[in-house]
């Protein structure tokens, strides 16, 4: 094999070992912006009916408590509101990233509630307000407390935040040393054809598109065959979530891919324009 050849070959992989650099470097980014980000997960409930869920879910639960001591379904149907499950998921997600205690909020609000409706039916039923109603209403309002932050805490997600926390400086530090062999490697690429830039084009069309389509492929095999919604959980609120937050997961590398590839042909256009404006000029 002649010399040139063996440049070649050299610098096929060279742009290779780029390549997969790159998707690297790309793959831990969309991990630090998704998983390691409390907004993401945030995004992740807005975009979703999972608040909605939880607040019918709480509210049924409640009403089952109520029916245990003799009272109808529909005068506790409404204890707790989609604003305040809202706020206290909102501040749930914060715990985790922050590794702080979640403390549910409003608590004293949803006790106040269930007293109020359940005397106002007492009333209406003319049921005198004595001993063991009293402490039906105790019970009743320590239960919905505890329903609320049952309902809310997802004890797999405390163990997940902890290892976000922990592997997150890792994982920074891994982006940027991706990052770091990324261009190193394209500059040993670039030392090699410094005197012809449409190579430079051409070569760096190659490692974005090799590096969009790793990162693409997967997930969007995953994405297409509904592979996420084939999790096997119990909970309806639990499944939504979790389904609904993987899905964004995987399309963020879809949306990556997709802005690299469309980058990657930008570059190979380029080289082209490059190649023939050169042609043009030497002739």
């Amino acid at each position: 094999m002649s010399k040139k050849k063996w440049r070649k070959v050299a610098r096929m992989i060279v742009a290779f070992l780029c390549s997969l650099s790159v998707y690297f470097a790309c793959t831990l980014t969309i991990i630090r912006m998704t998983l390691c980000n409390q907004l993401f997960m945030e995004n992740t409930v807005a975009s979703s009916n999972y608040v909605e869920i939880v607040t019918a879910e709480i509210n049924h639960t409640i009403s089952d408590l109520g029916r245990g001591s003799n009272i109808p379904e529909n005068v506790l149907s409404s204890v707790v509101t989609e604003k305040q499950v809202e706020e206290n998921i909102m501040s749930y997600i914060h715990s985790l990233y922050s590794d702080s205690v979640f403390q549910i909020k409003g608590s004293s609000i949803v006790q106040q509630t269930v007293k109020e409706k359940i005397v106002d039916y007492a009333k209406n039923k003319n049921y005198p307000l004595d001993g063991p109603v009293q402490l039906t209403i105790e019970t009743l309002q320590a239960s919905a407390v505890t329903a609320v932050q049952q309902a809310i805490e997802m004890r797999s997600l405390n163990i997940y935040g902890k290892k976000l926390l922990a592997y997150k400086k890792m994982i920074d530090l891994f982006i940027v040393f991706s990052l770091t062999v990324s261009f190193s490697l394209f500059a040993f690429i670039l030392s090699l054809n410094r005197r012809f830039w449409h190579r430079v084009l051409r070569y760096l069309a190659y490692i974005l598109c090799s590096s969009s389509l790793m990162l693409v492929t997967l997930p969007l095999i995953l994405y297409v065959n509904q592979i996420v919604e084939r999790i096997g959980i119990s909970s309806k609120t639990l499944y939504l979530f979790l389904t609904t937050y993987v899905n964004h997961f995987i399309l963020m590398f879809i949306k990556w891919g997709g802005v690299i590839l469309c980058i990657s042909i930008i570059c190979f256009w380029g080289s082209e324009y490059t190649r023939r404006k050169t042609i043009t000029s030497k002739n």
